[in-house]
């Protein structure tokens, strides 16, 4: 079993195809200042998003603001994460149908190859350095169910992708995300609350194979 690789399945979000929309106007702003909040509050998300293959894939995220967090992928894979005292990030990651666990710090994700930080998986939204972003273009402000969200291009260099995101500064995640070149939907909030209880931070403790202990066989 690949940590790295059966990671990258878990955290997956489809980046799609370039181009600009007349729903933007042409204001550029800082991908940190908007994406990357000082503070985010908890929520509870449910989610949908497309993969490059076009296949559908839902998401769960419970986040008690930056402190802990955990987010499920087609109910199948789960991923935990936490700051202990000293502020380290501890994650516990799941496959629930094979029974098997993961589990380290941050350290243990980066030499996995996976960069993706605790702000990332919060918010949606990964670094910008991550995909080398040349612009964040301003655009409209759009009203949806869930309440206000504003229209952003996200431009960045080489091969890699443009797409539209609606970002929600109130709950600090994106209410939609467009491909750029056909405007077709990617990424959709399902169901949003701040109604985050407790035990859904429970880490299980039995039953399941440390991921060191699977086998090669898995690889």
């Amino acid at each position: 079993m690949n940590l790295g690789s059966w990671i990258a399945t878990l955290l997956a979000l489809a980046f799609v195809p370039s181009g600009l929309s007349a729903l933007l106007a042409k204001s550029v702003v800082n991908w940190e200042e908007i994406f990357r909040p000082a503070r985010i509050g908890s929520a509870h998300v449910k989610a949908q998003y497309v993969d490059a293959a076009g296949v559908a894939h839902t998401i769960e995220l419970w986040r008690q603001g930056t402190l802990q967090l955990r987010r499920d992928t087609d109910s199948a894979l789960a991923l935990y994460l936490r700051k202990d005292e000293s502020g380290q990030t501890i994650f516990h990651a799941f496959d629930w149908r094979r029974r098997i666990h993961f589990g380290g710090n941050q350290a243990h994700l980066y030499e996995a190859g996976v960069f993706s930080d605790y702000m990332g998986l919060a918010t949606f939204m990964t670094s910008a350095s991550k995909f080398s972003m040349t612009a964040v273009v301003e655009g409209r402000v759009e009203h949806m169910s869930f309440g206000d969200c504003r229209w952003y291009s996200l431009q960045p260099r080489g091969r890699m992708d443009a797409q539209h995101v609606c970002w929600s500064p109130r709950w600090a995640i994106p209410f939609a995300i467009r491909r750029a070149a056909d405007g077709v939907t990617v990424f959709s909030i399902l169901s949003l609350s701040d109604n985050v209880p407790p035990e859904a931070f429970t880490i299980p403790t039995t039953g399941f194979l440390i991921g060191d202990e699977v086998g090669e066989e898995e690889d």
